[in-house]
């Protein structure tokens, strides 16, 4: 019998490795990291900037590696944005059952922001120390940033030019996770517009990446909440984690 599996969508600048601070604590799920091209192991492909082929990236790595009919898709920053297009996907093409979870973003929403993308090279990385997650270090070192920052303004131009305000509903649960020093903490509600059903919503301590600090924590809250889906005792009402 497999264990559940968990398909993990990083964030701007992620690879396949992004969330190996996760696997201790999460020993009893097949865990499957989705990754984009142009870094980690596809390094040696070309980069996307286009939302959809990003989106079907994803989806046909995790078609290929599908062992059961019930699976968990978390995904953080960029990547729960990704993650809720691939939902979507799977809900037109398939007939997989999902759980999704999404972390560090309060969602697609139809108000145009101020594009990051395309920032002269010292504008953009003071947004990105405002993000945080990128070790002083890296900073630092010139050389290393001369590869990260392609990757990155790839990702944030796939992101902020990306439009999911006509994406319909989805049947899928969707549980998501903020922590208490985001930026947009107070438009978390906003994906409720992607939800047939009530959305369920928790707050950890921390900014953006919060999730660094509370691994233990997060892994907790996956298996509660997939547990609760596939098991079919979640309530209609949002439950206590």
């Amino acid at each position: 019998m497999h264990n559940q599996q968990l398909f993990l969508c990083h964030f701007a600048g992620g690879n396949c490795h992004s969330f190996q601070f996760l696997y201790p604590h999460l020993k009893d799920f097949d865990i499957i990291p989705l990754e984009l091209p142009g870094r980690g192991r596809r390094i040696r492909e070309n980069l996307l900037t286009d939302f959809d082929l990003a989106a079907t990236d994803l989806y046909n790595q995790l078609i290929t590696k599908l062992t059961n009919n019930r699976i968990t898709i978390y995904g953080h920053s960029m990547g729960a944005s990704l993650a809720l297009k691939v939902v979507s996907m799977l809900e037109a093409k398939t007939e997989i059952e999902c759980t999704l979870i999404v972390s560090g973003s309060h969602g697609p929403t139809p108000i145009k922001r101020t594009l990051k993308y395309n920032l002269p090279e010292d504008e953009f990385i003071e947004e990105l120390k405002l993000l945080g997650g990128i070790p002083d270090e890296i900073y630092a070192d010139t050389d290393m940033m001369q590869i990260f920052l392609p990757i990155l303004r790839a990702d944030f131009q796939l992101l902020e030019l990306s439009d999911l305000n006509s994406l319909p509903p989805l049947k899928t649960p969707v549980f998501v996770i903020m922590g208490d020093q985001e930026k947009h903490l107070d438009e978390i509600d906003n994906w409720q517009r992607f939800s047939q059903t009530r959305i369920n919503t928790k707050i950890y301590s921390g900014g953006h990446f919060f999730i660094h600090k509370n691994a233990g924590k997060l892994a907790a809250d996956i298996k509660t909440w997939t547990n609760k889906h596939f098991m079919h005792t979640y309530p209609s009402q949002p439950f206590p984690l």
